[in-house]
């Protein structure tokens, strides 16, 4: 959390003009792509002023449901929202080469120290390229349905405990 709720509602007074206008630039000199980018200074606002909203309750006395709410929110963008939005604006960024996509799907998994999680990541990987050479015509379907049936793995994975058990 921040410094305090005047450092909060002082963040959010600026950054959430600064986020919209971004956008607009965006928009009228046509880099609809970065729009997503640009809102990005908007959506910190907004989590400035939830987290001005939970100092302020705080301050009170804990005032409730605000401060209990305020919180939920704070947690949301903390821990949600920005895991989501910024790979999704790098991705907006880049519809020009999808890889920045893909490395948001892949390298997850392949950076863990489990390996059949690995093993997961880097078939996936591997279905990018073989879907690339032999569908790109029609890559997103036919590679969604690759990622589909690739996900049977999971099973495996979760059922490992299991399954060494069994066989000990």
């Amino acid at each position: 959390m921040c410094f305090s709720a005047s450092a909060s509602f002082t963040a959010s007074a600026v950054l959430m003009p600064l986020g919209l206008y971004s956008a607009h630039v965006a928009r009228s000199t046509q880099q609809k792509d970065y729009i997503p980018l640009a809102l990005t200074p908007f959506f910190f606002g907004v989590q400035q002023l939830i987290e001005g909203l939970v100092w302020t309750g705080i301050d009170k006395g804990k005032i409730e449901p605000l401060t209990s709410l305020a919180s939920l929110g704070f947690l949301f963008f903390a821990y949600c929202f920005w895991m989501i939005w910024i790979p999704w604006s790098a991705w907006a960024v880049s519809r020009g080469s999808e890889l920045v996509y893909w490395g948001f799907i892949v390298l997850p998994l392949v950076a863990l120290r489990d390996r059949a999680v690995r093993l997961f990541g880097i078939l996936i990987f591997v279905s990018i390229f073989l879907t690339w050479l032999t569908y790109s015509k029609t890559f997103n379907s036919v590679w969604c349905f690759y990622c589909a049936v690739l996900s049977i793995i999971v099973l495996w994975i979760v059922n490992r405990p299991r399954l060494s058990r069994q066989s000990a």
